[in-house]
Formats: C-alpha cells, sequence, structure tokens
C-alpha cells in the first residue's frame, strides 16, 4: 500500500471466509474502512471503495478472497464530457465538478486564483480535467481517512499539513536491528539538474503594443542550472495572471530537484 500526493492509492486485502460462494457483485461500489493498530495507540483508518472484488483459492476448506479499495476519486475517472466554464476562477471549477460527487471535500488554500474568460473540458474524464487544472494552477492533493468517510484535501502550500494525531515522533536505527517499535532505517538525499529560468509570453490581439512576457530565474546551487525554459503560448492576457503561472511553472521545474527518500517499517 503505497500513499502518494495527487494520485489515487490502492489498497488490495486478502479475505478468507468459509462461505464458498459470497456474491461478488454486491461487494462492489461499497464503502470499506481498514483499521491498523498502532504502537504508539490509536488506529490508522485507510477507508475508500470496493472497485474490483476476485475470488483467488482455497485455503483448506476456506475461500480467499480479493478485494481492491480506492478512494473515491475513481468515480471520476468514469465519466468524461464537454463543458464550458466561462468568468470562473480554478476553485470555483474545482467546486462545480466536486460537487457532484457526494462525498466530503476540504479546501486549504490560500493563494487567491484569478478569474479565467473561458475555461473548457474537452472530452476528458472529470479526473484527467481537474487534474489538468491543478497542475496547473500548483494545487495539488491527497485524502485525510477516518473510521467512517476519506476527505479528499486540495492544497497549494506546506502550511496545509498537519501532524499525525496517533503517531509519536520516529526514530532513526540501523536496519537490521530487532526493536519493538517502529522506526526510519533508511535515508538517502538526491540532487538532480533543473532548468534554472522559465519564460511565459503570449499576444492579446486587442492590444497588440502589450508586453505580456514573463521571466522567473531561480537556478539551483549546481553546474549548468541558468538553461532557460520559453513556453508560447502561455494562454493568459493579464500580466499579473502571467506572473503568477510563471512562477508555478518555476515552482514545479525546481522543486524535484532535491529529494529525501527513507524506508523503514513505520504503519
Amino acid at each position: 500500500y503505497v500513499v502518494q500526493l495527487k494520485t489515487p492509492d490502492t489498497l488490495n486485502l486478502g479475505y478468507v471466509s468459509p462461505a464458498a460462494n459470497l456474491p461478488l457483485k454486491p461487494m462492489v461500489g461499497k464503502d470499506l474502512c481498514v483499521n491498523i493498530e498502532l504502537d504508539g495507540g490509536g488506529k490508522r483508518h485507510i477507508s475508500g471503495l470496493v472497485t474490483a472484488a476476485r475470488v483467488v483459492g482455497h485455503e483448506g476448506r476456506s475461500v480467499t478472497y480479493e478485494l481492491r479499495m480506492e478512494p473515491w476519486v475513481k468515480l471520476l475517472t468514469h465519466t468524461s464530457d464537454y463543458k464550458a466554464f466561462q468568468n470562473k476562477t480554478v476553485v470555483d471549477i474545482l467546486d462545480e465538478v466536486l460537487a457532484e460527487y457526494p462525498y466530503p471535500v476540504e479546501k486549504r488554500l490560500v493563494e487567491s486564483y484569478p478569474v479565467r474568460t473561458w475555461q473548457v473540458q474537452y472530452g476528458e474524464t472529470d479526473f484527467d480535467f481537474l487534474q489538468r487544472l491543478m497542475q496547473e494552477w500548483g494545487i495539488y492533493w491527497w485524502f485525510e481517512h477516518s473510521e467512517d468517510s476519506h476527505t479528499l484535501v486540495l492544497a497549494d502550500a506546506i502550511s496545509a499539513h498537519k501532524a499525525c494525531p496517533d503517531s509519536p515522533l520516529v526514530e532513526w536505527h540501523q536496519e537490521g536491528l530487532k526493536l519493538d517499535k517502529e522506526f526510519i532505517h533508511t535515508i538517502t538525499a538526491n540532487e538532480s539538474l533543473r532548468t534554472g529560468q522559465w519564460v511565459l509570453d503570449d499576444f492579446d490581439f486587442t492590444k497588440p503594443r502589450s508586453l505580456l512576457a514573463n521571466t522567473v530565474a531561480n537556478p539551483r546551487e549546481t553546474g549548468h542550472a541558468t538553461y532557460e525554459h520559453y513556453e508560447w503560448p502561455g494562454d493568459y492576457f493579464d500580466k499579473s495572471e502571467g506572473e503568477m503561472l510563471t512562477r508555478i511553472r518555476m515552482e514545479a521545474q525546481r522543486s524535484p530537484g532535491s529529494r529525501v527518500l527513507g524506508g523503514g517499517n513505520i504503519r
């Protein structure tokens, strides 16, 4: 089970039952919650929808079933449309699309987003459309789980993250030690080469003399970090809107350049 930002996580569950012919169809589409006991006390909840069920085999006189559990955004991949949204911000569009699904959403957004004259969903699934918008405007998401639901959290700043309520401070110890507690045993730092400057430009035919080019330079402390990425058209007619989009593009380009990978037995 792997949890990632901006990616639906999948949990495959094994289930052993003495019943040899449990009906599979009624299981699919049901809400389900898995509770994991934590060493420090409390429980970790992982909730979602059963999106697939199958018979795996037999263990003695029992039958083994496997259930695939995914978050409710999986439903957004099952519908597509052609829609035009006029005079709305990206947050307005997210609200309108997500309101069609009966599940909780929490917005922890700090940015102010401009009103877009015209935005089109062109044959995309709801999931692909919202992913495209959020990537363009620097919004990411994850799920926070409780015993009876899982909430989609939308964020655009690190301040949106909260400490895990039932998890103690995690320690580091060498791998291979037999300790009666959860710990991190591997930490690896990674640095990579990234583009150091982003230029976004466009043209407004109603104001042909307008200078709409925006440049953001934020090179990392490596060699060959001053190269420029030029993008046209930038899909904007207001220079301040272009400034925001250029900054977001530069942040998206720069941030993967420094990564820390860790491993352990933490639940």
